[in-house]
């Protein structure tokens, strides 16, 4: 069964140092529709001017593009790798014990 709401796909694209994303649209019903955004057009604006989000997003939405861009190979820039990461709690582990050891 197919859920009503946005899903998105990301194709990572080594020979362009790029990625390619597509927004679908699912539509459940007796006949489910499918529909796929076109590329955005780009308007020049005046600033300060309100304007409407180009695309909102629900919680789970963008939690699914995260997850997506994630699968994909992108982090965010203040993210260090599992192996930095795994460093850091060895290395916080060994200081704890180290300062907490009771030896006589």
């Amino acid at each position: 069964m197919v859920k009503k709401g946005l899903e998105f796909w990301v194709n990572k694209d080594i020979r362009r140092r790029s990625f390619d994303l597509a927004v679908f649209l699912h539509e459940p019903g007796l006949t489910p529709t499918e529909f796929i955004a076109a590329p955005p057009q780009f308007s020049q604006v005046q600033e300060g001017l309100i304007i409407k989000p180009t695309l909102p997003l629900t919680f789970e939405e963008a939690t699914a593009l995260m997850t997506e861009l994630w699968n994909s190979g992108v982090r965010p820039s203040a993210v260090g790798s599992a192996g930095e990461l795994m460093a850091l709690k060895t290395h916080l582990e060994d200081m704890r014990r180290l300062v907490f050891s009771t030896k006589p």
